[in-house]
């Protein structure tokens, strides 16, 4: 299985393009919103920091990660329980 996703993701055109094409053209930051989930199936192949820092300018409204991980202290995030805690996640991209 890893060598597949490995191969899959390797040969499809980038991730954050994949998710910018499913936003509508004509989706409106005022009233849409994008919703992104079951990204830990990547896990460890693909980061959500990596999603979210490519979709800066591909997408232009909000968009909601559901994260899989745990929070730590006031800011922490620990992706999966696993790794050391993010304090640098955006709160938006556009």
């Amino acid at each position: 299985m890893v060598t597949s996703l490995h191969d899959i993701l390797r040969r499809t055109q980038p991730l954050e393009e994949l998710v910018a094409e499913q936003v509508p053209a004509d989706a409106q930051a005022e009233k849409d919103v994008v919703l992104v989930g079951r990204a830990g199936a990547l896990f460890p192949f693909y980061r959500t920091s990596a999603l979210l820092e490519n979709l800066h300018g591909l997408v232009h409204v909000p968009t909601v990660l559901f994260y899989p991980g745990t929070l730590e202290g006031p800011s922490g995030l620990r992706f999966m329980g696993t790794l050391d805690p993010e304090h640098n996640y955006r709160p938006k991209i556009f």
